[in-house]
């Protein structure tokens, strides 16, 4: 071959070349398909977390999908977009968190290989109907320290997206009566004695504001105990985060650090502290799902199945995982 054909040979090569990978980079991507959720008889602002049961193809990237099981989405109005395409799979479900409203479960979630745009109407929040007694003096600083636990607690719910809030509230005055000093150490033993000779309501939770409490390990201003039967004792130095705790006791949840590490001391809760301010969205789950939940026993929740889950890490019997976290909680990410 000449040298001027060999030039022209290598110039039609590179250029054939060149035209090759243009057209490859000319091709066109796949069409991502996102699905939607929307809420036709609602108005919702702001974020939406989701844990979504279901098989996903992700986008281009994926070449297969995969079945996912409590996968974390947030998404926002307006258009409440989902980032994959989901489908059917051994479990569809999924489970929709906002601060204005219950923890809501969604079973048999028609997924399709189209795109889905799917109506999910969220549970309303439950409003407790708490009764407290006052057996401690002075009742001006116990009545105080009560108003100050119920903000707080609410305000811990509410920006957990517990979906619970006390509402309808009694605080009765004992500290006049002929009985109070035989209950100002308070145990889960006096709980016959205490109703009888104090009071009780038993359409409510009832809270107890004592001297002090002692659930097994001394008697301490400090402590509060739930001892079944919608009774909670509480001591006159008790911070607002503990009757938030008591209530999770109450509504069906242990201390995750006897079987979980992914806890510290700022969990609602944690066995000891006084610096509670978290719970992870599978706490709130099984606050309100669990059949032990006062909520559940009570008749407030009325809408939805029951879940028996576990108090441990797994994500089981239809629970997502005790430390499932859709947004971070402090040093935790979210998972």
């Amino acid at each position: 071959m000449k040298k001027t054909q060999f030039f022209q040979w290598l110039l039609f090569s590179g250029l054939w070349l060149i035209s090759c990978k243009n057209d490859e980079q000319m091709m066109p991507e796949p069409e991502i398909i996102n699905d939607r959720i929307e809420f036709p008889t609602q108005q919702i602002q702001g974020e939406i977390g989701l844990l979504v049961d279901g098989f996903v193809e992700p986008g281009p990237a994926s070449l297969t999908g995969r079945g996912v099981n409590d996968r974390r989405e947030i998404t926002a109005a307006p258009d409440f977009e989902l980032s994959g395409n989901f489908s059917d799979h051994t479990r569809n479900e999924l489970i929709a968190f906002h601060s204005q409203y219950a923890p809501t479960l969604m079973t048999n979630v028609p997924w399709s290989e189209e795109q889905d745009i799917i109506p999910i109407t969220l549970n309303e929040r439950i409003n407790l109907p708490v009764t407290f007694w006052v057996i401690a003096e002075p009742f001006d600083e116990m009545e105080q320290l009560i108003i100050d636990a119920i903000n707080i607690t609410n305000s811990i719910w509410a920006s957990e997206k517990a979906g619970l809030r006390i509402d309808e509230i009694q605080i009765n005055d004992m500290t006049s009566s002929a009985d109070r000093d035989q209950f100002l150490n308070y145990t889960c033993g006096n709980n016959f004695q205490l109703t009888e000779r104090i009071g009780f309501d038993p359409t409510n939770l009832n809270v107890y504001y004592v001297d002090a409490v002692d659930f097994g390990t001394g008697s301490l201003t400090s402590n509060g105990v739930f001892c079944g039967n919608n009774i909670i004792g509480m001591g006159r130095s008790t911070t607002g985060g503990l009757l938030a705790h008591e209530f999770g006791h109450a509504m069906g949840l242990a201390h995750p650090d006897q079987f979980d590490r992914n806890f510290d001391n700022t969990n609602v809760m944690f066995s000891s502290s006084r610096s509670r301010e978290y719970l992870t969205e599978g706490q709130t789950f099984r606050q309100l799902y669990s059949p032990s939940s006062y909520v559940s026993i009570s008749g407030l929740r009325t809408i939805g199945d029951f879940r028996i889950c576990s108090h441990q890490e797994e994500s089981t019997g239809g629970c997502p995982s005790i430390q499932k976290r859709i947004w971070s909680d402090g040093s935790f990410s979210a998972n």
